[in-house]
């Protein structure tokens, strides 16, 4: 039995709350967190790991 290398991407879609003055600091403040998720697995390699930004908006505190 041979072993094979397969690389893959894979999509991961998040939320995290921030506290900002304004939307410009809170997208900059998201992504810097953002890079902090690691995931790591003795199987797996990550080898590249981005994020982007997709949407923000007020977080609504009456509905919690």
């Amino acid at each position: 039995m041979e072993t094979f290398e397969v690389e893959g991407t894979t999509l991961v879609s998040w939320t995290i709350c921030v506290q900002a003055h304004n939307e410009g600091e809170a997208l900059d403040e998201a992504q810097r967190i953002a890079g902090w998720i690691d995931l790591s697995s003795s199987l797996a390699t990550i080898n590249l790991a981005q994020h982007r930004i997709v949407r923000s908006r007020v977080k609504d505190s009456a509905a919690e």
